[in-house]
């Protein structure tokens, strides 16, 4: 599920974590003809939580972007201390067949664009394959 040059179809506001309904929410998903899935922005996803979630769409057959709190104190952290942050979640997500990629922020303010860049660029040295995204 590496992100090749496919045209990407997802949507903003994704289902809401319910583990009782994981599988429906992301048949839903698919049905609706999305070939990415993400997560609801509005909700702040756990590592077991997204792991779920990467498990359930490698069953449905559709990539997950994953969004992790972690991403938003690596982009606040101090520098040199954003990159261990990073490096933790490859570690978490980053072997799993789901993985299409990296929910980094909406709407960036021009002072984030440096550690952003950096951000993007780490996770592009380390995995080629996955997205880093960031919605502009």
């Amino acid at each position: 599920m590496s992100r090749g040059k496919q045209f990407i179809l997802t949507y903003w506001c994704g289902p809401r974590y319910d583990p009782e309904l994981l599988d429906e929410r992301y048949e839903d998903v698919v049905k609706a003809g999305f070939n990415v899935a993400a997560p609801s922005i509005d909700q702040s996803l756990s590592r077991e939580q997204n792991l779920a979630i990467l498990d359930v769409c490698e069953r449905k057959g559709i990539p997950y972007i994953v969004q992790d709190p972690r991403m938003q104190q690596a982009i606040s952290a101090e520098e040199g201390e954003w990159e261990p942050i990073v490096d933790a979640m490859m570690a978490d997500y980053g072997d799993h067949p789901a993985l299409y990629g990296y929910y980094l922020c909406d709407e960036p303010h021009s002072q984030m664009f440096q550690r952003l860049g950096d951000i993007a660029a780490r996770l592009r040295a380390k995995d080629p394959t996955k997205l880093a995204y960031i919605n502009l």
